[in-house]
């Protein structure tokens, strides 16, 4: 026993001399460098022409104990939680800022965070509905005592909230001022938050490939009935299809069905006039691949016309299938049973319902989407019914 631990010792004790005295090679990965889209001169160039500008700001260069400088007395317990927030995400900024140093892609990450913090400021004032009072005192008191680099922080964020909320930002500049020195400090910081901001550059290539308009797709509107279908075209049916018809013509080039049949559709059997609109999308899908057959083509449908252009997907293939109300309750029962055809589509599929719709419910419509073999996306309209009508 003494002699296996001793061999055992000396194993470990000639380990650790090979290793103390040649050293452990550690390979140290590379890092992975990504192709980015920014032209990385110009943005950076932006960037540090802005920090210039702002630099010349009178204010003190660095007084890292600026808020210790603030004098509190008499201020509201309102006026204290304000102003302790603000000073949170001024640091929370600066922080960011700093980290985000000599990265790859150091100018859009403080964008980021530029935008996130504008962001947060701005929920921050609307809790107190950007009283006016409130607002003109906390910029009062901001320009007053902040350093640079936080002065700097607090103009960038309202730069962003100058494009968003242009009104409410001009009434925290126009803060009326008796002190000189704030004055024209004031001034100042006008004449930068309504100027532009700097933005990242993109490469000149990819700025090229970014403006060129993406291939126009045909989107046919299948018609879920005799409502707001004709023999003659299915342009002249109900104002909600005509509504429909009218926003998809903002994506794409939109299409109808035309029915060859002598009967009128008011006098088919409903089985038969189902029958003739699918033969005549397939058909029709079938014309545009042929005549066409580089762009997209997308099938819409409104409530029963959703699972019309559903089967039309499942039989012919298509780009992408859009159910506008879909019903998840119909004359044969809820859809998602084990032999149903939706279960089976294979193109991407769009699901729009109304929160407050009497033919489908939310979870229904999850657990029929968990069921698809296509990739699927739900949209619930808060508010609506089954023809996603908002509820007054």
């Amino acid at each position: 026993m003494f002699c296996t631990l001793y061999g055992f010792a000396s194993i470990v004790f000639t380990f650790f001399k090979i290793f103390s005295d040649d050293g452990i090679d550690v390979v140290v990965p590379s890092p992975v460098k990504h192709h980015s889209i920014l032209d990385t001169e110009v943005t950076d160039k932006n960037y540090v022409e802005s920090v210039q500008k702002l630099s010349l700001l009178s204010t003190d260069e660095n007084n890292s104990d600026w808020e210790e400088t603030v004098k509190r007395d008499g201020w509201t317990p309102l006026q204290n939680r304000i102003f302790n927030k603000v000073v949170k995400l001024l640091i929370a900024d600066n922080m960011a800022k700093l980290a985000t140093e000599k990265l790859e892609n150091e100018a859009i990450q403080k964008k980021i965070n530029v935008e996130g913090s504008a962001k947060k400021l701005r929920i921050i004032l609307s809790s107190v509905s950007w009283d006016v009072k409130i607002t003109q005192w906390l910029h009062l008191t901001l320009i007053e005592h902040l350093n640079q680099d936080y002065l700097l922080c607090y103009i960038n964020m309202l730069q962003v909230l100058q494009s968003r909320v242009p009104t409410l930002v001009d009434r925290i500049l126009n803060t009326p001022l008796t002190n000189s020195k704030l004055l024209a400090l004031n001034n100042q910081i006008l004449n930068f938050v309504v100027s532009k901001p700097w933005e990242p550059a993109l490469k000149p290539n990819v700025s090229a490939t970014t403006k060129a308009p993406p291939v126009t797709p045909f989107i046919i509107m299948v018609p879920s009935g005799t409502n707001n279908y004709n023999s003659l075209s299915s342009m002249n049916g109900s104002r909600r299809f005509q509504t429909w018809h009218n926003l998809l013509q903002t994506l794409g080039r939109v299409t109808t069905v035309s029915l060859q049949t002598s009967s009128t559709p008011q006098t088919l059997p409903l089985p038969m006039f189902v029958e003739a609109i699918i033969n005549a999308t397939v058909q029709k899908v079938q014309e545009l691949k042929a005549g066409c057959p580089s762009r997209p083509i997308v099938l819409a449908g409104l409530q029963q016309g959703a699972l019309i252009a559903a089967q039309v997907a499942y039989m012919e293939p298509v780009t992408a299938l859009l159910c506008l109300g879909f019903p998840l309750f119909c004359v044969d029962g809820k859809r998602g049973e084990p032999d149903d055809f939706i279960l089976d589509i294979k193109c991407p599929t769009m699901l729009i319902v109304g929160q407050s719709s009497s033919t489908c419910t939310v979870d229904g419509i999850e657990q029929i989407r968990h069921r698809m073999k296509a990739e699927s996306s739900l949209i619930v309209v808060d508010g609506a019914v089954d023809s996603l009508r908002m509820l007054k």
